[in-house]
């Protein structure tokens, strides 16, 4: 690999890595459902699932407008979970955050927001036994606010500091409703039961 012996190939890689250009290191995907549990990262070179413990466990993305949507993980009895999207993918379920960011100093400053908005979690949203059974999850979208403070730095004129901060707008899927072929399970959010209660 020339980064590593070619001065101006390492210059150019090291240069785009401080400027947040490139990213080297592979994101870990870690998933946990039915007493079935692991993490993975892509292979660099061929895009592959590269699972970090031995297992028959199949992983496979899903893709919509060159973004995962969704992953269909497959354990070794042949059941199917599906996560982000339904098989049928009419159904979705994935969580992300909106990213105002903000600078202050002696007033206000709307710096915008952020047009990336990466998916951070993928539900499960159905699972397919391998005797064709279908067990079904619903969700409801809960939309906590909350600021992160991102970093200060010291201006000269005039004489004072500038405060960067974000504020996260957070699109997270709450569980509902699980259905399957003899019933279902309601799922209460404690705000709205103590809110009933109230009233």
């Amino acid at each position: 690999n020339d980064v590593f012996t070619d001065a101006n190939v390492h210059g150019s890689v090291n240069n785009d890595y401080t400027m947040n250009a490139v990213d080297l290191e592979p994101d870990m995907f870690f998933f946990d459902v039915a007493g079935l549990s692991g993490k993975f990262m892509f292979d660099k070179t061929d895009r592959s699932i590269l699972l970090q413990s031995y297992s028959d466990t199949k992983i496979v993305p899903v893709f919509v407008e060159h973004l995962i949507q969704g992953w269909v993980v497959t354990d070794n009895e042949g059941n199917r979970y599906y996560f982000g999207l339904s098989k049928d993918q009419l159904r979705k379920a994935v969580d992300f955050d909106i990213v105002n960011n903000y600078s202050f100093s002696t007033a206000m400053a709307d710096l915008g927001s952020s047009v990336d908005r990466p998916i951070n979690t993928w539900h499960l949203v159905e699972i397919e036994t391998a005797t064709n059974e279908l067990i079904q999850f619903t969700y409801e979208i809960e939309q906590p606010i909350y600021y992160k403070r991102g970093y200060d730095q010291t201006i000269s004129d005039p004489p004072g500091a500038i405060c960067y901060f974000s504020k996260i707008n957070g699109r997270q899927n709450q569980i509902k409703e699980i259905n399957f072929r003899n019933g279902k399970i309601k799922f209460t959010n404690a705000a709205t039961a103590m809110k009933a209660k109230d009233g």
